[in-house]
């Protein structure tokens, strides 16, 4: 799987991500269905199959166990297609307690404004 390293960060039941990816910036915009104190991850990898999966709606993917713990992160994405995106991070502070979590994030890109 191809990776690149960004940052992601949430408050509450919404979260926001950003990557460069081959001179495109990769947008995550996503909410959970569970409430989650604030919390930040820079780096954060970004692990996708194919450049032209990381546009559209993902489900978080409840069969790999996503999570924002106490010390890191893990949310897994699956399309309705079947394709895979992964985050995976340790977080900048800790966190009170682990929160299992569930819902989506839209995945979006654009050319770098630098290029």
């Amino acid at each position: 799987m191809p990776t690149a390293e960004g940052r992601i960060s949430g408050d509450n039941k919404n979260f926001l991500g950003q990557w460069e990816v081959n001179g495109f910036n990769v947008l995550l915009n996503g909410n959970f269905r569970q409430s989650v104190e604030k919390w930040s991850a820079s780096p954060a990898t970004l692990q996708y199959e194919d450049f032209n999966d990381l546009i559209g709606t993902y489900m978080i993917d409840t069969e790999f166990e996503p999570y924002i713990g106490s010390s890191d992160l893990f949310l897994p994405f699956k399309s309705q297609s079947g394709r895979h995106i992964r985050v995976v991070s340790s977080l900048q502070y800790h966190l009170s307690q682990r929160t299992d979590v569930t819902g989506l994030g839209v995945w979006q890109y654009s050319k770098s404004e630098s290029d």
